[in-house]
């Protein structure tokens, strides 16, 4: 029996899927656009969106459910999608979300800590935006989750991220690989809601199966497992094979970046 891995992209853009075979060639691929306005994202439209996407890649690639081995995602980073206590809250935000500016510190008091630029779009700057300004909603909160997460949310149920993405979010003491109680000061938060950043697992790790509802909705098998996966820009520079000081990248989207 052939064996294949399902890959889902979660891009600004586009969402795709696309099956491989074990030696890596696509056998099937397909997109749908994101759906979002630029301010926002409808995650209800997400959630369709991907049981569209891998409906029927199942049912239109020839590939039989027991013969895929696992799904891995990648997706946009920063931004903010919101868990609730009854699952996810109906919309969330992307990077390109610039109402939490006056929530923004200056990058030379993060830096030090997460080697990164701070500016509005990151999860933290949101976040001390909703609870200052939205606090009905930011105590519906229970954990924030990145774009490539909910998808694995949706999937599986669990709520983790990978390293990639909270380091790339600006979430990270890069030094201890863990999340900091000064950071979340300064960006006027609490200690205490350290506890709704997700649980960080390996992007090569098992998170689960998937669930018996979305193998319903969609012919995946339930013995397929899910995979940490990675934030979009680490899996175009890995796919593309820049892995070494004299490779680079130029990534075309919605942000446009390069890498090296």
């Amino acid at each position: 029996m052939k064996k294949y891995y399902l890959s889902i992209d979660c891009g600004l853009t586009k969402m795709k899927a696309a099956l491989f075979s074990l030696a890596g060639d696509a056998v099937y691929t397909n997109d749908i656009d994101t759906p979002h306005d630029n301010t926002g994202i409808n995650t209800t439209k997400i959630y369709n969106a991907v049981i569209t996407l891998i409906s029927d890649a199942v049912k239109s690639s020839g590939v039989k459910p027991e013969e895929i081995l696992s799904v891995s995602v990648s997706g946009h980073g920063n931004g903010l999608y919101m868990i609730g206590e009854n699952g996810v809250l109906p919309f969330g935000y992307s990077s390109t979300y610039t109402k939490s500016k006056h929530f923004t510190p200056d990058t030379s008091e993060t830096f030090d800590i997460t080697l990164q630029s701070s500016w509005s779009g990151q999860p933290l700057a949101i976040l001390s935006h909703i609870k200052h300004t939205n606090p009905f909603l930011f105590k519906k909160i229970r954990k924030i989750l990145f774009c490539k997460d909910l998808v694995k949310y949706i999937l599986t149920g669990r709520i983790c991220t990978d390293y990639t993405d909270a380091s790339a979010a600006g979430i990270l003491n890069y030094k201890t690989g863990e999340y900091d109680s000064k950071l979340m000061q300064i960006y006027n938060l609490d200690e205490d809601d350290i506890s709704l950043l997700p649980e960080i697992v390996n992007c090569t790790d098992i998170i689960g199966n998937v669930s018996e509802k979305f193998s319903e909705l969609t012919g995946l098998s339930t013995k397929t497992v899910v995979l940490g996966g990675l934030y979009d820009v680490n899996s175009c520079m890995l796919g593309v094979g820049v892995i070494s000081p004299n490779k680079y990248c130029i990534i075309s989207g919605t942000w446009g970046i390069n890498c090296a």
